[in-house]
Order: C-alpha cells, then structure tokens, then sequence
C-alpha cells in the first residue's frame, strides 16, 4: 500500500469516527453552557452572557476567575438552586459565552459588571461566587 492509500484509508477512517460520533449523541447539549435559557445582557463594555432557569427568589452564580471558567461550572449547583429559586449563571466578560473585549480586566470591572447585573436584571438577590 502506497503513502496516498494510507493517507486516503486514514482520512476515511477518521470520517467515519465522527460520523458516529455524531450520531451516537446526537442529544447531548453542549459542554461550554448550563442548563437555563441563554440570554445576553448588553453591559457598555460588551454583551454579557448568562443563563436563567426557574422561578422564586434571585440567585445569582459567578464562576471562579482562571484559564477557562464559565457559568458551566455551575450548572450542578443551578439545577439544584432551581427548584426552589429563580437563578441566575453569568458568564463574566472575557469568559465562557461573553465577549472579550481588549480593555484591562480588574477587579473594579467585574465589581461594577455585577453591579449593574444585579441592578438592571436580577434584582437584589442572593450572590453565590467560586474561586480562591
């Protein structure tokens, strides 16, 4: 067999893989997002994404600040916070579903962000945030 018929076998292969693939979890939602209804709040330093799912008093759930957090690291917790609560999972600017604008990112930006979430969508509520 020549270096073509191998890279042809390969590529067939490897097709064939994620045709399955594919069809085998057809279903499945997406890793990067939690359950809830995907909204976006229009902040003046770009369009923030965050979920909202059930009905009761706000909460409102922040992921931890690393290399790749997201609100989906809360989707366990907003299942469970759901049934009780009207919760909110906000994906901050520069994370997960969010826009990354090239602007500094301190802890005055993400405190006013939360602010005016909490101000202009959820209302007072609960705050439950992640991270060290």
């Amino acid at each position: 067999m020549g270096p073509r018929q191998v890279i042809a076998l390969g590529s067939a292969t490897l097709g064939a893989l994620a045709a399955l693939n594919t069809a085998l979890s057809p279903a499945r939602p997406p890793l990067h997002r939690p359950a809830g209804v995907p909204l976006i709040f229009e902040w003046d330093q770009g369009a923030v994404q965050y979920y909202e799912q059930g009905t009761g008093s706000p909460v409102l759930l922040v992921h931890g600040l690393g290399l790749t957090p997201s609100s989906y690291e809360m989707r366990f917790l907003m299942e469970a916070l759901s049934r009780q609560h009207q919760v909110y999972a906000i994906d901050l600017l520069g994370f997960g579903g969010s826009e990354r604008p090239e602007i500094p990112y301190t802890a005055d930006l993400y405190r006013r962000l939360l602010s005016d979430f909490v101000r202009q969508v959820s209302g007072p509520c609960c705050l439950v945030a992640t991270g060290a």
